[in-house]
């Protein structure tokens, strides 16, 4: 969490979306990338009033914090803070109305596809948790991105909600008790995973790593070419400029009528070539 007035600037200079001129209320999926232009995590940055939200990958949260810290100059007017939360995602075709009954606002309150907007929420029951019991019964502020996760693949790529203390579970509970004639199906780590490989979107560890760059995972959505420095931007820019992107993230379905493959295990992490 960045705040001040220098944060949207800031976070401009480290990441490949453009973020000057930004607004309170857009989001926007970035790459964090070393000065090679290789990726170092897949974010959301929601820009919140006056402070700025990286909703970053769990495994690289350190790694990217320490970087960000370390390029803040004295003169700049920002503050660079760890803002523990639960963040949790809702997806299909009822997401909306789910979770606008949950927050007791309309439907039409939402934000938009690529916006973002805080919503109050308290008075919760009492859930516990793995360390005792807790009651949320404060009203406290959660953040709402309508998207953050999914790709856009003809559809609404749902909503990724970030609430923090005693109003995490509870949100949570109040979710999965259903709304509005809405039941929602409760879905775990590895469901996630299915639908982000089917949605084609990479993960940090997974296709994405510092062995490419962005725009080899087909990130180019993520990456703005008029918008000056960043780290990593003499190579990308050089990369698009040049024709010298040599190898491109597919994603492979097949049909029901092919092969089956003898051994899908020897195919993890294996790079594949089509000959023509």
């Amino acid at each position: 969490l960045l705040s001040g007035g220098d944060a949207a600037r800031f976070i401009n200079g480290q990441c490949t979306n453009k973020f000057v001129g930004a607004v309170p209320g857009d989001a926007r999926p970035a790459c964090f990338c070393n000065k090679v232009g290789r990726t170092i995590d897949l974010a959301t940055v929601a820009v919140l009033g006056t402070t700025v939200l990286v909703l970053c990958s769990p495994s690289r949260a350190g790694v990217l914090f320490q970087s960000l810290d370390a390029l803040i100059f004295p003169s700049d007017d920002v503050s660079l803070l760890e803002a523990p939360a639960a963040h949790f995602r809702l997806v299909g075709p009822r997401a909306g109305a789910l979770l606008a009954s949950t927050l007791s606002i309309p439907s039409p309150g939402l934000p938009p596809i690529g916006k973002c907007a805080t919503f109050s929420f308290g008075g919760g029951p009492t859930v516990t948790v793995t360390d005792g019991t807790v009651t949320a019964g404060t009203v406290t502020d959660v953040t709402v991105i309508h998207g953050g996760g999914l790709a856009q693949r003809g559809g609404d790529p749902g909503y990724t909600i970030v609430a923090s203390g005693p109003a995490a579970p509870a949100l949570w509970s109040a979710l999965a008790a259903g709304g509005d004639g809405v039941t929602p199906v409760l879905a775990g780590a590895d469901a996630w995973e299915a639908l982000r490989i089917m949605d084609g979107v990479p993960a940090p560890g997974k296709e994405l790593t510092l062995d490419h760059n962005p725009l080899e995972a087909g990130l180019w959505g993520t990456v703005s070419f008029d918008k000056g420095c960043y780290i990593g931007q003499e190579t990308i820019a050089r990369l698009r400029t040049s024709g010298g992107v040599k190898q491109q993230l597919f994603s492979l379905s097949p049909t029901p009528d092919s092969p089956p493959i003898p051994d899908p295990a020897a195919l993890l992490g294996a790079k594949l070539w089509v000959v023509p």
